[in-house]
């Protein structure tokens, strides 16, 4: 939800309701909990009424709920990037360098084990048998889809990033949803089963229809679901958060290539 907060802040006409109120919000994220609707009508001058649509816009239906969201999503982005700090040191401090390139091949090793060419074709396959693909997961691996919506998009495939829609327009491409549609759930740090169960009470967006009868492919930690209508491929642990995103990144990447040699060859 912040980065929403930044897109309107980017792309919002200046002096609107929504550029002044997200401007606002991210300005006094640090307090977010203690600052009461009264308190945002008071220093904005915007009505209450305008701040109840706003946060309506983002799929929740009272202030309260809007700002713990957002306080939640904050302290685990603080989490994150403490992780980050510490892998920094890892990566730049001579005396550690050694370790940190350890730990880089032995988790490698493992996703080589895991991520076979098998699997990669397998992905792809299933990407050329939809007729529409759904991207969800985690905010910061949806990012690595981009290429891989290109590829798709250019082959005539209706690619639907969700994640970065308000509720309106979420709302709108989940009616579309039909058994022709793929989705795809990535969260590289747990399994699907969390996923689900997060998303559930994390987000003021239903994504409960998208998990009953649609090929589903989930890139994440080991599931115990089993299902035929779910293909997991799953992903070694790991505490460095950028070991992962890079893993998620080679699958796609080697997924892309695969696609393009065996269903976009004009000479096949």
């Amino acid at each position: 939800m912040k980065i929403k907060l930044h897109q309107l802040i980017n792309h919002a006409q200046t002096e609107t309701v929504h550029y002044l109120l997200a401007k606002y919000l991210l300005a006094n994220i640090n307090d977010i909990n203690h600052l009461s609707i009264n308190k945002v009508v008071e220093d904005t001058l915007i009505s209450k009424t305008s701040v109840l649509k706003f946060c309506n816009y983002f799929g929740y239906d009272s202030w309260k709920q809007f700002c713990n969201n957002l306080q939640a999503e904050y302290l685990m982005e603080q989490q994150r990037l403490a992780s980050l700090k510490m892998n920094a040191k890892l990566m730049f401090i001579k005396d550690s360098l050694k370790d940190y390139l350890k730990l880089k091949d032995e988790f490698f090793y493992e996703v080589e084990k895991t991520i076979t060419y098998s699997k990669i074709k397998k992905f792809a396959r299933e990407l050329y048998k939809a007729d529409k693909v759904f991207i969800i997961g985690e905010i910061c691996e949806i990012s690595l889809f981009y290429e891989l919506q290109d590829i798709l998009s250019y082959n005539q495939k209706k690619v639907i990033l969700p994640r970065y829609l308000n509720k309106k327009d979420f709302d709108s491409q989940i009616n579309n949803i039909d058994q022709e549609t793929l989705i795809i759930v990535c969260d590289g740090l747990h399994c699907y089963q969390d996923f689900i169960y997060y998303s559930s009470i994390n987000s003021g967006y239903d994504h409960s229809s998208l998990f009953r009868n649609n090929k589903k492919i989930f890139i994440g930690q080991k599931s115990n679901i089993q299902s035929d209508d779910l293909i997991t491929f799953e992903l070694p642990f790991s505490f460095n958060e950028y070991f992962i995103r890079l893993a998620i990144t080679d699958f796609i990447y080697k997924t892309i290539t695969y696609y393009l040699y065996r269903y976009c060859d004009d000479n096949k």
